[in-house]
């Protein structure tokens, strides 16, 4: 994704904690941050400023990944849909709905 997001001219902040001992399946992972980035890009594509943070924290029970960006947000009222399958926000055509709602069952499942 590095390489879309740069010719989107899209800034993206990396910010981890690198530390041994932090488990998870890898396919699953690298789907859930496909599907978050995917989503921070799509977001941004109409702002004046276009960044994506990504930071971590890492304490004895979890890792939490916190995916920030400079887009419009999500509207008000719809914070609890949008984990639901088939449930977006994008215009006809341009999501199918199931890229969170993906991301939260294999986030919810990639613990070691």
């Amino acid at each position: 994704m590095r390489e879309q997001l740069r010719l989107r001219e899209i800034d993206v902040a990396v910010d981890l904690v690198r530390r041994a001992g932090v488990l998870g399946n890898a396919i699953q992972l690298e789907q859930v941050f496909i599907n978050l980035l995917t989503n921070a890009r799509d977001a941004v594509a109409n702002s004046p400023r276009k960044a994506i943070r990504i930071s971590a924290s890492v304490d004895r029970e979890r890792v939490e990944v916190v995916v920030a960006d400079t887009g419009h947000g999500i509207p008000a009222g719809l914070e609890r849909r949008i984990f639901d399958p088939f449930f977006t926000t994008k215009e006809v055509g341009k999501g199918t709905g199931l890229g969170l709602s993906i991301t939260y069952g294999s986030s919810r499942s990639t613990a070691g």
